[in-house]
């Protein structure tokens, strides 16, 4: 297995992996995810200033997650998604390591997710992983928390 950013022309692929891993939240989320709406050129947007990284087993492509550049000391990871067949291997794990190397390597040192409070399991792995909720959230016309800031302290990089 290899971990490594997605080319261009994989996006599409990458995008139909996060529909796939989101199927069994559908009837979880309220408001629903934009996962079932969005097109490649959104999903390219969504990267902002930063990419896409692949699972690739046996040349196939399995999971992916987005990572976006935010200020000088922040990554935001999104869409962590790992094809149903293929997960309790760890592998989610293995790519969030993925954007916290990419983070270390480029100095910055905190990690940030959003995750909705309707996935307790979600929250609970991230927490496993170091991640701490650090702010509560409401979607647009909503008044009670729909969704968690997590976030992860990395440590101080050598120089």
């Amino acid at each position: 297995m290899q971990i490594r950013e997605a080319r261009f022309d994989e996006h599409g692929q990458a995008l139909e992996i996060i529909r796939q891993a989101f199927v069994e939240y559908e009837t979880l989320l309220d408001p629903p995810s934009s996962v079932g709406w969005e097109t490649v050129e959104t999903f390219r947007a969504r990267m902002g200033d930063g990419g896409v990284l692949v699972l690739e087993s046996n040349q196939a492509l399995i999971g992916c997650v987005l990572y976006e550049r935010r200020g000088n000391d922040t990554l935001y990871l999104g869409r962590l998604s790992v094809l149903p067949a293929y997960r309790g291997q760890g592998l989610a794990k293995q790519l969030v390591a993925a954007v916290e190397a990419i983070a270390q390597a480029e100095g910055r040192q905190i990690i940030q997710i959003g995750v909705r409070l309707a996935l307790p399991n979600l929250i609970a792995m991230y927490q496993q992983l170091g991640y701490t909720i650090t702010d509560y959230h409401s979607h647009q016309g909503y008044t009670e928390p729909t969704y968690v800031t997590m976030q992860h302290q990395l440590p101080p990089t050598t120089a």
